[in-house]
């Protein structure tokens, strides 16, 4: 957030993440809090869709390897700097 002039705009594509036991990490928040804790405010966010073939494709192996849904989203986060 140093590098950006006031007024300025940081977006990250980013999703949650799980740890080795396959639980969710819940990296979204973590990503929002540390942007406002560096003087970067979340200024929009939006819902970035994935193509859903290749994700009906992965869906069965995915899930009976571990009873986990197929992701078909990525967050959109921008900030702005004050």
């Amino acid at each position: 957030c140093q590098l950006i002039k006031s007024g300025g705009y940081a977006c990250f594509v980013v999703g949650d993440i799980r740890d080795k036991d396959g639980f969710y990490r819940d990296f979204i928040s973590h990503t929002k809090s540390a942007f406002i804790k560096a003087g970067c405010p979340l200024y929009n966010e939006a819902i970035l869709l994935q193509p859903l073939g290749t994700a009906m494709l992965r869906a069965g192996k995915i899930f009976l390897a571990g009873k986990k849904l197929t992701k078909v989203h990525e967050n959109v986060l921008i900030f702005k700097k004050k």
